[in-house]
């Protein structure tokens, strides 16, 4: 007896789903995680007195 409303409630639902699921946008990768954010590197310049220095604590 309740079988048979429980079963169109089944199918109902599985015909909403459906159609909701061809009525969503798909998602492309930047939309869930973001554009990328590139990281500014700022290096300091050696002197060649700097570089001396340094190749000079290596051969020590």
């Amino acid at each position: 007896m309740g079988g048979e409303g429980s079963m169109m409630h089944a199918i109902k639902s599985m015909k909403l789903n459906r159609s909701m699921l061809k009525k969503r946008k798909l998602k492309s990768k930047d939309n869930i995680y973001g554009t990328k954010n590139v990281t500014e590197l700022y290096f300091k310049k050696s002197t060649q007195r700097d570089i001396a220095r340094i190749r000079k604590k290596m051969f020590i």
